[in-house]
């Protein structure tokens, strides 16, 4: 085997076409940084499409290993916008760097899915409802290996895609395409569909290629784009001058419903990584709470990854009206990924999950998703103030600029953000050096904990649990 990284070269190769959706093969609701999505049709005229191509003078200094000039100076209101667009241009480049890797004359392997330790939570719940359909096949992981020396290979991503083509074949031979699972111990592990599985024989070798999924780096350019209004400078830099009295001890569940500070984020803080039964139980408790004693209240609750989006509606179902809760899932996540049990919850038409009309969308009391899938709801109509409670879980594993995306165009002066973390967390998927190095590895949650007016732990804007 060997690792070629050519430019222009007529070996490399990922798709001769834009890749079908149908390609992304199930992938674990917990592993990577985000949702499978690719671009819905439907979603170009408010900013879908932008490509955010990177500045030349920014392409040359993060070439050069220079480190742009605005991330030298303090993060402010004037330098946030630039400032996060240029630690994901080095993102970005970073992507392009890799784009003509190659692996040449690779030997796969195949393992099973029920090996211990690999069976993810998507197998487990597909093993719940048969394998009568061809979607439902439980194909094993595509295994390979790539150079262990970080310097010398791109560093892949959950979701990122990969491209097999056989040996032999021309540069019109359209490859497989496929979506990694993981990296493990220097062993690619990938999923495919059918039509790889069905001509694939052990003797046969391939080239491989990769491609990365660029959907939420789109969505981050785009929210640190927007979040230059005076009204995401309240949230993104709290500044408060004085802080109202209060008599007597009030607890978290009482200081959210009765939160006097909005916009300015209302900050639950835990320790330990999954978040402990006792933290979750109360951002539960506190959302039927809010669902309970306000009937005017929409509440939106988002989080990095489909799988604690998914929990959570499961925790609330039982006691929430199926008419009032929606799943909002990205367009072409697998349906066989969702559970069995939230699925009423959520609406799939015409093979790909979707949202309802607008008349219909407002209706709904709940709405989870993902924090980049957020720009669906945008896109589907709703505006600036519809929802009364903005809820950010687990907002210290992910970078910032996907963080915001559900604040810039759904969040209004009267909107309660509830922000919640673990102080033991931080972002895992940052690519660059320069995004590592310079703001990507702090999250928005963490940012605003070292922030001044949270230093005092002062209750009307943080709990300690």
């Amino acid at each position: 085997m060997q690792y070629v990284v050519k430019s222009n070269s007529p070996k490399n190769f990922r798709a001769s076409k834009p890749l079908p959706a149908e390609f992304i093969a199930s992938s674990s609701s917990n592993a990577g940084p985000g949702p499978s999505e690719i671009e819905d049709p439907k979603e170009v005229g408010k900013g879908g499409t932008q490509r955010y191509e990177i500045p030349k003078n920014i392409e040359e200094m993060i070439k050069n290993d220079i480190v742009p000039p605005v991330l030298k100076m303090p993060l402010s209101p004037d330098t946030y916008a630039d400032y996060f667009a240029a630690l994901l241009y080095a993102e970005d480049f970073y992507c392009e760097k890799w784009s003509d890797y190659l692996l040449e004359d690779v030997v796969l392997k195949l393992r099973e899915k029920k090996s211990p330790g690999l069976q993810d939570q998507s197998d487990k719940k597909k093993s719940k409802k048969g394998s009568n359909s061809k979607t439902q096949k439980n194909y094993p992981f595509v295994a390979f290996e790539i150079n262990k020396v970080n310097q010398r290979r791109p560093f892949l991503l959950s979701r990122d895609h990969v491209h097999l083509r056989p040996v032999g074949k021309g540069i019109d031979f359209e490859p497989f395409h496929g979506v990694l699972f993981r990296v493990e111990r220097g062993t690619i592990l990938a999923e495919f569909k059918d039509d790889f599985y069905n001509q694939h024989k052990p003797s046969k070798r391939y080239d491989v290629s990769f491609s990365f999924n660029r959907v939420c780096l789109k969505r981050a350019h785009r929210a640190v784009s927007a979040a230059a209004s005076p009204l995401l400078s309240k949230i993104l830099f709290p500044n408060i001058t004085s802080l109202p009295t209060q008599g007597g001890k009030v607890s978290p569940m009482d200081q959210i419903l009765n939160h006097k500070l909005a916009p300015i984020p209302y900050l639950i803080v835990y320790k330990g990584l999954p978040p402990s039964f006792t933290v979750t139980s109360l951002i539960k408790n506190i959302v039927l709470k809010i669902y309970e004693s306000c009937k005017e209240s929409r509440i939106l609750i988002c989080a990095p990854k489909n799988s604690i989006c998914d929990d959570f509606v499961r925790l609330i179902m039982e006691k929430v009206c199926e008419s009032d809760i929606f799943r909002a899932n990205a367009a072409f996540r697998e349906k066989e990924e969702v559970p069995d049990d939230i699925m009423p919850a959520c609406i799939f038409r015409r093979e790909c999950f979707t949202c309802p009309p607008l008349d219909e969308l407002q209706h709904f009391r709940i709405i989870t998703s993902t924090f980049v899938s957020t720009f669906r709801l945008y896109n589907a109509g709703l505006k600036a103030g519809h929802f009364s409670h903005i809820f950010l879980l687990d907002a210290s594993s992910a970078i910032e600029p996907e963080t915001i995306v559900a604040l810039v165009d759904l969040v209004s002066e009267e909107t309660v953000v509830v922000v919640t973390g673990s102080v033991q967390d931080r972002p895992k998927w940052v690519r660059s050096d320069i995004g590592r190095n310079h703001g990507l590895k702090e999250s928005f949650f963490e940012r605003l904990r070292m922030s001044e007016p949270y230093w005092s732990d002062n209750p009307l804007l943080i709990t300690d649990i």
